[in-house]
C-alpha cells in the first residue's frame, strides 16, 4: 500500500514484485486480496493503483474482514506491500 501511495503513477504487479522482492505470483495474490476489498483499482494492461487518496485509507480499512477474511487478523506487512528485505 505503502509504494502504492508514493508512485505518482499506476504501478504494475511485476514493478512491486520487483521491488519487495517477492515472486510475481505472490503479489497478484497481495494485490487481488486489495482489490476484493476495494483498496486497489486496477486497469487492464497499466497497473494498479490506490482506489482513493492515502490519507482515507485507514489501518481498519486495511485489516477489516473483507481485507484478511479473518475474524480477529494478525498483523502481516505483507498485506500493507511494505517488506523490505533489508530490514529483516
Amino acid at each position: 500500500m505503502v509504494r502504492l501511495a508514493a508512485a505518482d503513477r499506476q504501478v504494475t504487479a511485476g514493478e512491486l514484485a520487483a521491488q519487495l522482492a517477492r515472486s510475481l505470483s505472490y503479489t497478484e495474490a497481495l494485490l487481488a486480496r486489495l482489490r476484493n476489498c476495494t483498496l486497489v483499482k486496477t486497469v487492464r494492461g497499466h497497473g494498479y493503483r490506490l482506489a482513493r487518496p492515502a490519507a482515507l485509507i485507514s489501518a481498519a480499512d486495511v485489516f477489516s474482514k473483507p481485507c484478511t477474511g479473518e475474524e480477529r487478523p494478525r498483523l502481516r506487512d505483507d498485506i500493507f506491500l511494505i517488506s523490505d528485505p533489508g530490514t529483516r
